[in-house]
């Protein structure tokens, strides 16, 4: 019996985990093209992913933080640290 949460087997877990990638228009067509397609057969998903569209836009409407440039450095310096295997 097929999982209820399945569409052209792509499941809401599979929904969920590309959520982002989906919204952003990051996915490669034939992921694009499942996950419509899986839309069209759950209102589950639809709603989903309406609800991340519109936290992610009110998020987008927020002024911008700069981060301290102390912070910022030893931020950097982390990352350089990391990249070179050094940590």
């Amino acid at each position: 019996m097929p999982d209820p949460g399945q569409v052209d087997g792509c499941t809401c877990q599979d929904v969920a985990r590309q959520a982002t990638e989906f919204l952003e228009n990051r996915l490669r067509a034939p992921a694009s093209i499942t996950i419509w397609r899986h839309l069209e057969g759950c209102a589950d998903c639809r709603i989903y992913l309406e609800q991340m569209a519109t936290v992610r836009d009110s998020l987008r409407q927020l002024p911008g933080a700069k981060m301290p440039d102390e912070m910022r450095g030893k931020l950097l310096e982390r990352l350089r640290r990391v990249t070179r295997g050094k940590d």
